[in-house]
């Protein structure tokens, strides 16, 4: 409840600097979902390497990679392990959330977007807890890796035969 606290208030662009580094100093003290939030918020508030030091073995422990798509489980305590609300969907979008600002190198982070996505049935979550929390992750997913490099290819052709072609590329293209 506490990390949760604090990740809303950071992500309201509020951090309570000395309140998620009390919580972080007692790490064994929160549970993975827990963990996942304060490193969000440690991360939003400008402490990335204290997020980053959140998502340790007990919170990426829960990240199954299958093929090109992967997904996390958060363990969590009773009530709140069988509630409606958990599902593995929301819990790969919290854990995308923290890992998209405290360690967007991570390398199953694009395995874990791409298992997000394809967690939607018909194009839809089955939740609005799921929606709400995939469209967070995937904003901030969004925001953490580069555009891909822009490419044009260029044709001239002449009276309807090929003249000329030139391919471009790079990390931007812009018309002059």
């Amino acid at each position: 409840d506490q990390a949760w606290l604090e990740d809303v208030l950071a992500t309201a662009g509020a951090p309570r600097r000395d309140r998620i580094a009390a919580l972080a100093a007692r790490p064994t003290a929160l549970r993975p979902l827990g963990r996942a939030l304060l490193a969000h918020a440690a991360a939003v508030a400008g402490e990335r390497a204290l997020g980053r030091s959140l998502l340790d073995a007990s919170v990426t422990a829960g990240i199954t990679l299958t093929g090109a798509t992967g997904q996390a489980s958060l363990p969590a305590p009773e009530p709140y392990a069988s509630s409606i609300l958990r599902s593995t969907p929301r819990d790969t979008a919290l854990l995308v959330r923290a890992l998209a600002v405290a360690w967007p190198e991570h390398p199953a982070l694009p395995r874990l977007v791409a298992g997000l996505l394809g967690a939607r049935r018909l194009g839809r979550y089955a939740t609005t807890q799921e929606g709400a929390w995939a469209l967070l992750a995937l904003d901030e997913a969004s925001r953490a890796a580069p555009p891909p490099p822009a490419e044009l290819t260029a044709r001239v052709w002449l009276d309807g035969a090929p003249v000329m072609q030139t391919s471009l590329a790079g990390p931007t293209l812009r018309a002059a």
